[in-house]
C-alpha cells in the first residue's frame, strides 16, 4: 500500500490545513455524483442466494432489522434499495456538501433521515453501541489519506458476526504517482497487497471478485474479522 501524503509529505490530518481543504474539496465535489456503482446487492447473493446453494459456507444471515451501512454513498441508491428490500436500518454517508443537496432533491424526508454528511477518517459515534452486521463501501477507500485509520473505524462499528463489503479500482502506480492523482490518495498494487492491508488490521477475505468495469480494473471483496474466522466458516 502506497499514500499519496506520504510521497508528497501532505498534512491532511489537520483539518485547518490547506492540504486538507484541497482534499475536501475534491471528495466533496466527486460526492454528488448522480450515479452509484455499488454492487453489493449483486454480491451478496454469493453468499446468501434466494435460491440454491451459495458459494461459500458462512455462518451469516441479514435479517430486516440488522443494521446496514454504505460508507461513501454518493447517490444513496443502495441504501434506498435496501430500505425498498425491507430493511429498516440502511444507513449511508458521503463527505461532501454536493452529496447532501442531490439526497434534499431525491429523496422524501422518511428515507432521506437515514443519509448524513460524513467523513469515512472520523469515528461514528452516533449509534452509541449499534454495532453493523453489513458494511459495504464502493470507491471509497481509494480516495482516503489514512485507510488504516478509515478500516479501523470498520472494525469497531461491525458486529462480531458482520460482513464487510469493499469494492475499489487498481490502478498503474507509476501513472498513478506522476499524474494529477486527485480525488485518489491510496493505492494498492494487486489482490495480495490488498489481502495483505486488510490482514494486518484483523480482517480475512472469503470471497473476492475482479473484473474490468468502467476501463478499470476492479476488484470487489468480503471480508470478516479474523478473530471469528472460524466460528462463521465451520
Amino acid at each position: 500500500m502506497k499514500l499519496i501524503k506520504d510521497i508528497y509529505n501532505m498534512n491532511l490530518k489537520d483539518k485547518n490545513s490547506n492540504d486538507y481543504k484541497e482534499y475536501f474539496n475534491h471528495q466533496s465535489g466527486r460526492s454528488g455524483i448522480p450515479v452509484n456503482h455499488n454492487q453489493v446487492l449483486w454480491d451478496l447473493t454469493k453468499i446468501i442466494p434466494e435460491n440454491g446453494v451459495p458459494e461459500i459456507k458462512l455462518n451469516f444471515e441479514l435479517a430486516e432489522e440488522d443494521f446496514i451501512l454504505d460508507a461513501g454513498c454518493r447517490n444513496g441508491g443502495p441504501t434506498d434499495q435496501f430500505h425498498t428490500l425491507g430493511y429498516k436500518n440502511a444507513y449511508g454517508f458521503d463527505i461532501g456538501d454536493r452529496a447532501e443537496e442531490l439526497w434534499d432533491k431525491t429523496f422524501e424526508k422518511e428515507r432521506r433521515e437515514f443519509l448524513f454528511k460524513w467523513d469515512a477518517h472520523d469515528k461514528i459515534d452516533k449509534f452509541g453501541d449499534t454495532k453493523f452486521k453489513l458494511i459495504t463501501s464502493s470507491h471509497l477507500i481509494e480516495h482516503c489519506f489514512d485507510p488504516k485509520k478509515v478500516l479501523n473505524n470498520f472494525y469497531e462499528l461491525l458486529s462480531d458476526d458482520g460482513l464487510l463489503h469493499m469494492q475499489f479500482p487498481f490502478q498503474n502506480y507509476e501513472e498513478w504517482k506522476v499524474r494529477d492523482h486527485e480525488p485518489h490518495y491510496s493505492y494498492w498494487e494487486d489482490e495480495k497487497d490488498w489481502k495483505e492491508f486488510l490482514s494486518d488490521n484483523g480482517f480475512t477475505v472469503i470471497w473476492e471478485f475482479k473484473e474490468w468495469r468502467a476501463g478499470e480494473e476492479e476488484l470487489r471483496t468480503f471480508s470478516i474479522k479474523t478473530k471469528n474466522l472460524e466460528s462463521m466458516t465451520s
